[in-house]
């Protein structure tokens, strides 16, 4: 595995720390003081909508990438 992978990016330890912190808390205090925090949706469905969200934009990315590899050729 090259060190140019995304397992290497302190970015990505970074993200699953602030996951991990944010998810155990919830899982542990309970629906209703989340309920409390997060009025209208809930912690997860939060990260449900990010996460497809960052999605459609990676996929968007390499739509563009493969567009401009066949516009080269």
């Amino acid at each position: 595995m090259s060190k140019n992978s995304l397992l290497f990016k302190p970015a990505t330890y970074v993200i699953l720390a602030i996951y991990i912190s944010l998810a155990f808390p919830v899982l542990a205090l309970g629906n209703k003081v989340i309920a409390a925090m997060l009025p209208e949706d809930h912690y997860f469905e939060n990260v449900g909508a990010i996460s497809l969200f960052l999605t459609s934009i990676l996929f968007f990315y390499g739509f563009r990438v493969a567009r401009k590899s066949l516009d080269k050729t």
